[in-house]
């Protein structure tokens, strides 16, 4: 008899009767947190949290409790539009004027 196995089950079962946002989808969300929070934040990296984050946004508006998590869905998206407008003020590596010198043969 596995107690615990048992214990999993169900609580997956209670879960999707819930319907409520997946462990994972929140974990990743804070995982993206930390690492906008990191000091040495690349611009690369903030483009991915931007994805990632209107994924989640996409997910949670999907969901059968879209109405109850309303605000989230709106502070996600407000979050994902403050980040495209961050990256969009910086220049592609290709645009910038400076190019280090070409070593002489």
């Amino acid at each position: 008899m596995d107690i615990g196995g048992a214990e999993l089950q169900r609580l997956v079962r209670v879960r999707e009767k819930q319907d409520g946002p997946r462990f994972e989808l929140v974990l990743g969300v804070a995982a993206l947190a930390r690492r906008l929070g990191d000091s040495a934040v690349t611009i690369e990296a903030v483009r991915d949290a931007a994805a990632k984050l209107t994924s989640a946004a996409a997910e949670l508006a999907a969901s059968s409790r879209a109405g109850a998590e309303k605000n989230e869905i709106v502070t996600i998206r407000e979050a994902v539009q403050t980040l495209d407008v961050r990256t969009s003020q910086c220049a592609p590596r290709s645009a910038w004027p400076w190019q280090p010198p070409r070593p002489s043969l």
